[in-house]
């Protein structure tokens, strides 16, 4: 992976790539982007590249625009300057197949309150073509839920609905999961299942970009560090 705070650099391996790496392996890559949030610049003159098999933790002090950042990455927000690019072309005209590829979850869990996981899980592959390796069941085991999974998810804890999004996650069969928080709710059990399912995406080419106050163990991947923090804008005294 190649962090770089200059453009020309972005542009240079951008500017490199063949069909040939295209095919072999993913990239995503950021080009001077800037953000704000009202009249305020959350960041500016951020560049990055990351490809497959790369875990990429974003982080950064409150309101350093860590959550504004993955969604612009998953194409919900644009920035005020700057692109975003997957396996070197623009995703504002690669969107379609971009977004085939990807998988995002927000703060929110996105689930159904009056429907059990199973339901859930088999709504979210019905609308989203999901094309995983993994049953409903199986992900189910390897989250732990599986003895709750015929319940309401209204009747389940924060922790246990927290799992429930993360397997709709792995089901989706996408390469590049984009994920605000995930460690959000789960108990010790629950963030080394996550690291698991973490090392064994990225082990087999995945890629993940992801916001959280977990230091997670994730020594046996390609694990990278950004903070916002370099970007900001410091506002005049």
């Amino acid at each position: 992976m190649s962090i770089s705070s200059h453009k020309s650099s972005s542009q240079t391996h951008r500017n490199t790539h063949t069909k040939a790496d295209a095919e072999k392996q993913a990239v995503v890559e950021v080009d001077n982007l800037e953000c704000m949030r009202g009249y305020r610049v959350l960041f500016q003159s951020l560049s990055f590249a990351i490809q497959s098999s790369t875990a990429l933790h974003i982080r950064g002090t409150n309101g350093s625009g860590k959550t504004s950042l993955l969604r612009i990455l998953s194409g919900l927000r644009q920035p005020e300057q700057g692109s975003v690019y997957w396996n070197g072309l623009p995703i504002s005209s690669n969107r379609t197949q971009y977004l085939e590829n990807i998988s995002y979850q927000g703060h929110e869990t996105g689930l159904k309150s009056d429907l059990n996981a199973i339901e859930n899980l088999e709504f979210s592959i019905r609308m989203q073509n999901h094309n995983s390796s993994f049953t409903i069941q199986e992900v189910l085991e390897k989250l732990e839920i599986d003895h709750v999974s015929m319940l309401p998810c209204f009747a389940l804890s924060a922790g246990q609905r927290q799992r429930i999004a993360l397997a709709r996650i792995i089901l989706s069969g996408t390469t590049l999961w984009i994920l605000d928080e995930p460690g959000t709710a789960l108990d010790q059990t629950g963030l080394q299942i996550f690291e698991s399912i973490v090392t064994e995406h990225v082990q087999n080419g995945g890629m993940m970009v992801f916001t959280s106050h977990h230091d997670f163990k994730l020594e046996s991947v390609n694990y990278e560090q950004l903070s916002l923090d370099r970007y900001a804008v410091q506002s005049p005294i």
